[in-house]
């Protein structure tokens, strides 16, 4: 059971609601019940939709690279506007990828290494280092459907593949 003090649209008007939630054997949660029954409609704060952004790692790090090339700071910046025109509560996380090229140890610290550079030129810029995680993926959930092609060609088709994904929902503090 959790006791709830929540603000309407109003601040000035506080509203107390009981939430009780059932949860299975393996601790998942399986039913929510409000006392009194409107709370969940008339009063509980709900968060923001997450936005998503997604940066070419090509427009951001050269191939096979995780630092930044020139001019990359014209879509970090555009990003650190979209990012602070957020609440300044919402919690950012930041995934970085490769293609399939190279192995899958090596891909993963090369995407790691992309969205931690995301995050330093993120907090560098005014956002705060504890709103951000990182989390590289490696070659995982390609966008591309290359098949077999010379390697240069190969490099150009699986471009979408190489990106970094900032990811910014409103949470509460």
């Amino acid at each position: 059971d959790y006791v709830l003090h929540l603000a309407g649209s109003n601040t000035a008007v506080k509203r107390t609601c009981q939430l009780k939630v059932l949860f299975d054997k393996d601790k998942k949660a399986q039913s929510y019940h409000w006392l009194p029954t409107d709370c969940p409609d008339g009063g509980a704060v709900k968060p923001a939709p997450q936005k998503s952004y997604r940066l070419a790692a090509d427009a951001l790090f050269a191939f096979d690279s995780s630092s930044l090339r020139a001019g990359a700071e014209t879509a970090l910046d555009d990003l650190v506007e979209k990012v602070k025109a957020h609440d300044v509560n919402a919690s950012i996380m930041i995934a970085g990828y490769t293609d399939r090229l190279g192995g899958a140890a090596y891909n993963q610290r090369l995407s790691l290494a992309r969205a931690q550079t995301v995050r330093d030129y993120l907090v560098r810029n005014g956002i705060q280092a504890d709103r951000i995680r990182v989390a590289g993926h490696g070659a995982a959930n390609p966008v591309s459907h290359c098949g077999k092609l010379p390697k240069a060609e190969l490099i150009n088709c699986l471009q979408p593949d190489r990106r970094v994904e900032v990811t910014v929902g409103e949470v509460s503090r």
